[in-house]
């Protein structure tokens, strides 16, 4: 009775240390997933902001071209009283690397918030590494001139308001 006393509970002991194993390890193995995910997290949204830094520098006179271009258009729709709308401006491809990406440029527009009127958005989306993903988006403001002969004030009629990766 003795010997099959100490046999059911050594049985026992070694139960509970191989359930006490088995989560450990199930415990370590999700962790370095998820160690594994925002990694590769941090890497989309290092390379969505590096793509958008390095477009800017590049494009940036082409860039400026279009939202100006616009937004003088702009301009004569505000004085026909066209209702103001989100309005996609194109898109630009950009090779970095050895991939294409596709950077939007839209203007934002509402009638009831007169804060964002000349408010346009440049965005690159779905830039992947791995299974994780991350976008970038970059506000920029456009400045009314004040004196229509104001050269200085071309250089300086956009401004970036908002710019965040995520």
């Amino acid at each position: 009775m003795k010997k099959a006393f100490i046999s059911v509970y050594t049985l026992i002991v070694l139960f509970i240390i191989s359930l006490t194993i088995t989560y450990i390890y199930n415990q370590q193995k999700n962790s370095a997933s998820y160690a594994k995910g925002l990694y590769e997290k941090k890497q989309a949204q290092y390379l969505a902001e590096s793509i958008m830094n390095t477009f800017m520098e590049e494009n940036s006179d082409q860039v400026a071209e279009i939202i100006l271009g616009d937004y003088d258009k702009k301009i004569e729709e505000d004085t026909k009283k066209i209702k103001k709308q989100t309005k996609s401006l194109g898109y630009k491809y950009y090779k970095y690397g050895n991939k294409n990406y596709k950077i939007n440029i839209s203007r934002v527009g509402n009638d009831y918030r007169k804060e964002i009127d000349g408010l346009y958005l440049i965005f690159l989306d779905n830039v992947r590494v791995g299974d994780s993903r991350a976008d970038s988006e970059i506000y920029i403001k456009v400045f009314d001139k004040k004196e229509k002969n104001d050269e200085e004030f071309d250089k300086n009629r956009l401004r970036i308001e908002i710019r965040h990766t995520y």
